[in-house]
């Protein structure tokens, strides 16, 4: 789990199974929060830097999804800020992730494609609007910080 801009992001990762979006949004909203969104440069250029070091993992899937041929974050707000890859937007792809070994750049994808190496990041807001609380209480923070800690020196010790 990290924070950016007073936002709490926390990384997932599911390697026993193929990720979609299908399976991710409904996963953060039980949890509380919502697919990752990115709305300016500061904040993808943070994202990058805190996922560089997240394993074989080499997409995240990002809460964005095309509605009537409109693209727009899963919190209901338009797409102002994007890193599209040149090119790389489909006519039949509604969804997007972010390449982390391209440097960052977002890709549209179909809403069912599925990706051993995908995996997809939570973003909880503020309770109160300060850093003290996020959606859940802070025993739960710690607990849910240290399994993710947990969970991910697991995953990289079975993969070597």
């Amino acid at each position: 789990m990290f924070e950016i801009n007073s936002m709490c992001y926390h990384y997932i990762e599911k390697p026993d199974i193929q990720v979609t979006f299908d399976i991710a949004e409904p996963d953060c909203r039980s949890r509380k929060g919502h697919l990752l969104t990115i709305k300016d440069n500061a904040t993808q250029e943070e994202l990058k830097r805190q996922l560089a070091n997240v394993g074989d993992v080499h997409t995240i899937l990002i809460g964005l999804k095309r509605d009537g041929g409109v693209w727009k974050w899963v919190t209901g707000e338009n797409l102002l800020y994007n890193n599209w890859k040149e090119g790389e937007i489909c006519s039949n792809c509604d969804c997007a992730k972010l390449k982390l070994r391209e440097g960052g750049v977002w890709e549209s994808v179909p809403c069912q494609t599925a990706d051993w190496f995908t995996a997809y990041v939570c973003q909880y807001a503020p309770v109160d609007g300060s850093n003290a609380a996020y959606n859940v209480h802070p025993v739960q923070w710690s607990v849910l910080s240290l399994l993710s800690t947990l969970t991910a020196a697991v995953v990289l010790t079975l993969r070597h």
